[in-house]
């Protein structure tokens, strides 16, 4: 793959010069959805492990019963919120490249759908890489390393 992902940050014009010629984003769209299912599944037991927290302490008022439905269903919708975030470039990307394509419409610009796509693909790579480095920062500002959860009493989680 090359690096015209990098391209992005420091020479937009010619990528998107680059990308009207040869839309290929295949590969970053892949890459970009392998890592963050990556993400998600690393991070995914963690944020569990934070609901459930909570959860016992926030609702001391429940049954055993209700305590156990409500542990399932955080892990139900654990799962399917672990798919919609891996889901979620792909619709976005598909958003923003609806939105391009309405824009040269009514420019009366000549604009493939698959350039528009490409576009919309490299487009997001600074929103991504930035969430991904303020997590980071955010857990390292903490005080502890991104593969460390130890969950602490604040004011969200006290009991």
């Amino acid at each position: 793959m090359s690096f015209r992902w990098l391209k992005v940050f420091y020479d937009p014009e010619r990528v998107g010069e680059d990308l009207a010629e040869r839309p290929n984003f295949w590969p970053l769209a892949l890459t970009v959805t392998a890592i963050t299912l990556a993400l998600i599944l690393l991070m995914g037991t963690k944020i569990q492990a934070l609901q459930l927290y909570q959860l016992e302490k926030q609702a001391p008022h429940l049954s055993p019963e209700q305590l156990e439905q409500a542990k399932r269903a955080i892990a139900s919708f654990g799962k399917l919120a672990s798919l919609l975030n891996a889901l979620s470039p792909w619709i976005i990307w598909l958003v923003v490249a609806l939105l391009i394509k309405l824009y040269a419409l009514g420019a009366r610009l000549e604009a493939p759908f698959s350039v528009c796509f490409a576009l919309a693909v490299y487009g997001y790579m600074p929103i991504w890489l930035g969430s991904i480095l303020t997590y980071l920062f955010i857990r390292m500002a903490a005080g502890g390393s991104p593969r460390e959860f130890q969950p602490q009493p604040g004011p969200v989680c006290q009991a």
